[in-house]
Parts: structure tokens; sequence; C-alpha cells
């Protein structure tokens, strides 16, 4: 195995000056930096997977409603709340993937972190 990091090939040379010696000798004495791990779907197929879970589930809630699944004021107030959080989350999403919205020069978004030159 290989060194991970500066610190530990240092503690490893001061500890375990046996070990070190065969890492070294094994995988030289620098340490081997983590390799990113390459992505397996993209941005848009992960937002449209998630968009497609919150859908079934915002439908399940829906139809168990329609079937007859609420007994309680308690429990029909917190589907209520689901089919509410699932619809505004879906908007949240497609509004931040609608670029017109975000660099319309007559839109609502204000980009507060801008500095302007006077």
């Amino acid at each position: 195995m290989p060194f991970k990091s500066e610190k530990q090939r240092k503690y490893l040379w001061k500890k375990e000056p046996k070990i070190a010696r065969k890492w070294t000798k094994k995988y030289g004495s620098k340490p081997i930096k983590k390799q990113k791990k390459e992505r397996n779907m993209d941005e848009i197929t992960f937002i449209e997977k998630i968009k497609k879970i919150i859908k079934m589930r915002h439908d399940d809630v829906v139809s168990a409603m329609a079937s007859g699944g609420v007994d309680t004021m308690e429990k029909y107030q917190y589907m209520l709340g689901q089919i509410r959080t699932y619809q505004y989350i879906s908007q949240e999403i497609s509004s931040l993937l609608d670029k017109k919205e975000q660099y319309d020069k007559d839109g609502t978004v204000i980009n507060i972190n801008s500095k302007t030159k006077d």
C-alpha cells in the first residue's frame, strides 16, 4: 500500500521504519494522491433521475389519497404536505434548469455578489 500523505510517510518512518522501508522500496517515497473518480452519469442525467423519483413519489401519495388510504385528518394533512413538497421541489429544479430566468435582463434574479465599477 503506497503512502497516502506526507504525514503518514513521516509517521511510519518514525514509528514503523520496517514498514516504511518496505513501502518505499515497493511504491516509492512520494505519497500517491487520490485520483478523481470518473462520473458514471452527467449532471443532466442525474437531475432527470431525481425528477423522475420525485414524480413517482408524488404520484404514489396522490393515488394513496384517492384510493381511500387516509383514515385520519392528521394523515390527510401529512400527505397533503408531502404532495406540496414534491411539487415545490420539482418546480425549483425546473426553475434552476431554465436558463432564461437566470439570464433574462428584465428578470427578477439579482446577483448579490457582483461588484460594480462606478
